[in-house]
């Protein structure tokens, strides 16, 4: 079970991208995706729960909804697993894998351990790395670049080492 630690991670990133979760906006609040959390999913044949994942709106003009089985089989364009101890293993691994070969576009990884948000950029063969941030950084990470993010407040515990 996820503990206090990941619930505010999954919350800060979700309130960081809040400007996105709308209709097509101005600058400010540039919307043009559907932004949810928990779904539960069907992907390349990968039963699978995203932290956090997203439709763009142009991709997706409805939000996408579950089938008869209660699965979302709708690829989302971006999806961010927020690593523990006990799935970081499976998240840069088989889920990497598996998001790879459903057509996730974006992955990110946002680790409360070493408080880091890494970006991925989905390519052939594989994701390539084109962010890695850490608290103290404030970063426009892709594919969500018209917001900067400050990386400490997705990772404000409320100690000194934040």
């Amino acid at each position: 079970m996820p503990g206090p630690r990941h619930g505010i991670v999954q919350l800060g990133i979700g309130q960081a991208l809040g400007p996105y979760s709308r209709r097509p906006g101005d600058a400010d609040r540039p919307g043009g995706w559907w932004i949810s959390q928990e779904v539960d999913m069907l992907l390349a044949g990968m039963g699978c729960r995203p932290d956090l994942l997203g439709w763009q709106r142009d991709q997706h003009p409805r939000l996408p909804a579950p089938d008869a089985r209660g699965v979302v089989t709708d690829v989302p364009e971006w999806i961010c697993e927020v690593l523990s101890p006990s799935t970081a293993g499976l998240d840069m691994g088989a889920k990497r894998s598996g998001y790879h070969r459903a057509g996730v576009l974006w992955y990110w990884l946002a680790d409360p351990i070493h408080r880091t948000l890494t970006v991925l950029r989905r390519t052939e063969p594989d994701y390539l790395i084109v962010l890695v941030a850490s608290v103290g950084e404030r970063v426009r990470a892709e594919p969500f670049g018209a917001v900067e993010i400050d990386v400490g407040e997705l990772f404000d515990f409320g100690d000194e080492t934040a």
